[in-house]
């Protein structure tokens, strides 16, 4: 991979907890390629299905497209069968890995 290029000087990650519909992470700057973006989520699938252990969590890898007023394209990792209290802890764990992408740190969070 080339340089990244980010309006950020993190690389701000979002797992979203919709816990009724879906649970998925996104890369929160859009200035950062679509590679950039799936590389970054690929380094977090990774770290959480090390974290997770034996739990039974599911993972998959989806390219968004939203177009019209307000759209975007975007990289998601979904996560199926997690628990608020498990994301809770899961969210705090990874924030002490200190992930990054090519030397830019990971600034992993949660909000719903």
């Amino acid at each position: 991979m080339g340089k990244v290029v980010t309006g950020n000087k993190t690389i701000p990650i979002n797992i979203w907890d919709d816990f009724e519909d879906k649970t998925f992470a996104y890369v929160e700057d859009y200035l950062l390629s679509h590679d950039s973006q799936h590389e970054s989520l690929c380094i977090l699938r990774d770290v959480i299905s090390t974290l997770s252990g034996d739990l039974p969590i599911k993972y998959s890898m989806h390219y968004i497209k939203l177009i019209g007023v307000g759209g975007f394209e975007r990289w998601e990792l979904h996560i199926e069968n997690i628990t608020h209290e498990i994301l809770y802890q899961l969210v705090g764990n990874l924030q002490q890995c200190n992930l990054n992408l090519h030397g830019i740190p990971f600034k992993i969070y949660s909000e719903s």
